[in-house]
């Protein structure tokens, strides 16, 4: 990102499916071509802190699977296609990646041939959108009342 602090921003898919890589991809085409209003949340939010943000894409069956555990529902969000992981790694030492989890059902959640007018790619956006600023500006999603309103106005912005 060529903002006025250089940063690096980076999408790892840990998962071989195919959903995998094209969420990367459009994630990818859709923070960096609109990396200004990223860049205006963060600078209203007390400025960048980080050098860099990875983000790394997995499928729930593989997290399940390489973890050796079960992923339930997270409270509110049995239709929710997607989540992402919180470390609450203090920020004074490195922090892990970010992990976005597609949830066994996010085909389905987000296909528009049986599921017209669904939001789960705007869902994800807005996660992701979230995650990515509370990084850049060291600060926890919840300490930040407003972030789920701008990420929802992000997603309005590039979307529409």
């Amino acid at each position: 990102m060529d903002w006025q602090k250089p940063f690096i921003l980076q999408i790892r898919c840990i998962s071989n499916e195919p959903i995998v890589e094209r969420i990367a991809i459009a994630l990818s085409l859709i923070l960096y071509s609109n990396r200004g209003l990223i860049e205006k949340v963060i600078s209203e939010q007390g400025g960048i802190q980080e050098e860099g943000f990875t983000l790394d894409i997995a499928t729930q069956k593989d997290i399940e699977k390489q973890l050796n555990i079960k992923i339930g529902p997270i409270s509110g969000s049995e239709t929710m296609p997607a989540s992402a992981t919180e470390t609450r790694v203090p920020w004074d030492q490195p922090q892990p990646p970010t992990v976005l989890i597609i949830h066994d059902d996010y085909e389905t959640a987000a296909d528009w041939m049986t599921n017209p007018g669904n939001k789960a790619f705007v869902w994800l956006l807005m996660i992701v959108h979230s995650a990515f600023v509370a990084h850049c500006v060291h600060k926890e999603c919840e300490s930040m009342p407003d972030l789920a309103r701008r990420s929802r106005e992000f997603c309005e912005a590039v979307l529409l």
